[in-house]
């Protein structure tokens, strides 16, 4: 279906996320297609996530969540807000971000000459606290989903036209920044609900190549990620791999994929001391724990939101 341009909405998701929003906020102002809709769920904030949105974004359809739903959750309720009300594609986005002033309308764009792409993303690159950088987190990826492996062809490599295409087809998208059009998500269904956190785009990506649906990443369509991965974020860091391990675990159980749980406990036993050393100079103790623990309670079936682990953030 060719688009038009107020056929692509946004949607955000927000948990107490007042300092990534001016950011964020300021680079969707300044979008040179500026008729897509905004649809946000407010997973119970306790801090001005909210009323800063509501002021610099004073247009935004927000949803005020009682409980934390997750990320997956929040977003496909905006995703069922936003296709509900005619929109033909909805750009998932992280608020830690901050996007090109043109990823909109080029992403729109290729989307209009595309029928064919079911799902787009745009490149992503590092941010820091100085600012943008022009090193690539995501463009080229790979996933091998019986491993529950993801190879970025240009992580950590610095950005050239000359050494990247303008397109390329993919079979994952990270979940920091992607588009889904409406038929997709009627065909491969929501995002998995049950993981809270991390590892929903695995299972998207792995139904939507299931179903043959086309990826597709877009060079010119730039977006900056400004994730904290340093030590100093040790409780971020302690949740990350928490919820990535369990939900890889869970994920493989989910398909039935026996054969590739069988394998990834058996490699993860076998390299744990290079596992430990890693996670040690990472984050110290506490990661070693988590990342451990995140792969026991994959193993004895726990999900949703992890509550009640003492030392273990969200």
């Amino acid at each position: 279906m060719t688009l038009r341009r107020s056929d692509i909405a946004l949607s955000l998701v927000l948990h107490n996320e007042e300092m990534h929003i001016p950011r964020l906020a300021a680079s969707l102002l300044r979008q040179t297609l500026s008729t897509f809709k905004t649809f946000v769920t407010d997973n119970n904030s306790t801090d001005n996530s909210v009323s800063q949105l509501r002021e610099l974004l004073p247009d935004a359809d927000i949803y005020l969540s009682k409980q934390n739903l997750g990320f997956a959750a929040a977003h496909n309720r905006n995703m069922r807000r936003a296709f509900s009300e005619g929109v033909e594609a909805v750009f998932i986005l992280n608020t830690d971000v901050e996007i090109e002033d043109n990823a909109i309308l080029v992403i729109n764009d290729f989307l209009s000459e595309n029928s064919e792409a079911g799902v787009v993303a745009p490149i992503v690159f590092y941010g820091n606290s100085d600012g943008k950088t022009n090193i690539v987190q995501s463009y080229r990826i790979n996933a091998d989903f019986k491993r529950g492996r993801i190879t970025p062809v240009d992580d950590k490599s610095e950005y050239s036209t000359s050494n990247l295409p303008e397109s390329v087809e993919v079979n994952y998208v990270t979940g920091t920044a992607f588009v889904i059009r409406k038929e997709v998500f009627e065909l491969t269904g929501e995002l998995e609900e049950s993981g809270f956190l991390y590892g929903e785009e695995m299972d998207f990506c792995y139904r939507a190549s299931l179903n043959g649906i086309r990826m597709v990443a877009l060079r010119d369509a730039k977006v900056w990620h400004y994730h904290d991965w340093s030590k100093k974020n040790g409780s971020g860091l302690n949740r990350e791999y928490y919820y990535i391990n369990r939900n890889r675990v869970l994920f493989f159980k989910r398909h039935n994929l026996k054969g590739s749980l069988f394998r990834f406990v058996l490699n993860e036993v076998l390299i744990s001391p290079l596992r430990i050393r890693w996670a040690l100079r990472a984050g110290g103790k506490s990661l070693v724990k988590f990342f451990y623990l995140g792969i026991l309670h994959g193993l004895k079936g726990y999900s949703g939101r992890a509550l009640n682990i003492k030392g273990l953030m969200g």
